[in-house]
């Protein structure tokens, strides 16, 4: 629990978190505490959780989902957090039952008239950022100016759009890499591989991964965080005070930085952790349940003060022991 308190201290303090939240004011802090609400739902509920669970994680995901259409990117994370396949219908039907009721109450809640609902639907299903300043499709950008507006430029058009397609390719990779791995761990690779490849990302992304990252971190975790926060605060804070000209150049120098910082991100990844054991116990950073060891040792001894046991309940016995309830601690910061 210490350790929990610890990585929600964390995460206040992150510099990523405090400029995303305080310079940039987009939508991304009140997402990631819908989503990331949602995994603490199932992962409190243990291999036990019911069915009540399951969908109202959906629904939590839903309604981050309704804010922006990129918290879908934590679905797959929070699917595999359920043990079973029906418990995941259950929390794909909350999900849906969610969005669509936002949906349909529109021309009640913010007046949007009823000839504009098939433009919104097509919008919300079809919509697409222009191409930004960042990694592979930014240094592009340096090399190939345009006199028109990236988001009109046919080119960039046409970069963004099949630019995303491998970025949610690239995403889906990483489901596929770590589909046996912690849900926070899928998470956390599931939405670097997107940042990582995509040719449209705004400084507001890089806190998707930071939720998850902080939760459970790896040795590259902190240096990382660190590595963001500046170059996220060179934007946010010296680079907004320069003039046009000069912001350009700085700009087309910081493209090739995100670079280098793309190769941080995969580097920060929780490569060894692809398997998540799930009848083990929550582990030091997210709780105090004692390991299987533990909860072994102490059925022999209370099996030594009843009496002796023969040979053949020993199995019986550790194969009880060794699934423990998975029911208390925090699951995220």
């Amino acid at each position: 629990r210490d350790k929990a308190a610890l990585r929600r201290f964390q995460y206040a303090c992150n510099p990523v978190a405090i400029l995303v939240s305080s310079a940039h004011g987009q939508l991304e802090p009140f997402c990631l505490l819908l989503a990331f609400s949602g995994f603490v739902v199932v992962l409190r509920g243990g291999q036990s959780v019911s069915a009540r669970r399951a969908m109202a994680s959906g629904a939590l995901l839903g309604l981050a989902i309704s804010g922006q259409t990129w918290p879908v990117l934590f679905g797959p994370a929070l699917l595999a957090a359920l043990p079973t396949w029906r418990r995941r219908l259950q929390a794909v039907a909350g999900a849906a039952l969610v969005g669509v009721v936002l949906f349909v109450t529109m021309p009640l809640t913010v007046g949007t008239p009823l000839n504009k609902m098939p433009y919104l639907l097509r919008h919300l299903v079809g919509n697409q950022p222009s191409i930004g300043t960042w990694g592979w499709a930014g240094v592009w950008v340096t090399q190939h100016p345009t006199a028109l507006p990236v988001w009109s430029d046919p080119l960039w058009l046409t970069v963004a759009k099949y630019g995303t397609k491998a970025a949610l390719l690239a995403a889906l990779v990483a489901v596929f890499w770590w589909r046996r791995a912690h849900p926070l761990d899928m998470a956390t690779a599931t939405v670097t591989a997107l940042i990582v490849v995509t040719p449209a990302l705004g400084n507001q992304y890089l806190q998707w991964p930071v939720p998850s990252g902080t939760a459970r971190p790896t040795r590259l975790t902190l240096p990382l965080q660190i590595v963001l926060g500046i170059y996220a605060a060179i934007f946010y804070l010296p680079m907004n005070m320069l003039t046009y000209t000069i912001w350009q150049d700085a700009d087309n120098g910081m493209m090739f930085v995100s670079l280098a910082v793309s190769v941080f991100l995969i580097a920060a990844l929780p490569w060894g952790r692809r398997v998540w054991d799930r009848s083990a116990p929550f582990d030091g950073e997210t709780g105090s349940t004692p390991g299987p060891e533990t909860v072994v040792s102490d059925r022999a001894a209370e099996q030594a003060a009843t009496g002796p046991a023969g040979d053949h309940d020993l199995p019986e016995q550790i194969s009880g022991a060794a699934v423990p309830d998975r029911t208390s601690g925090p699951a995220s910061p």
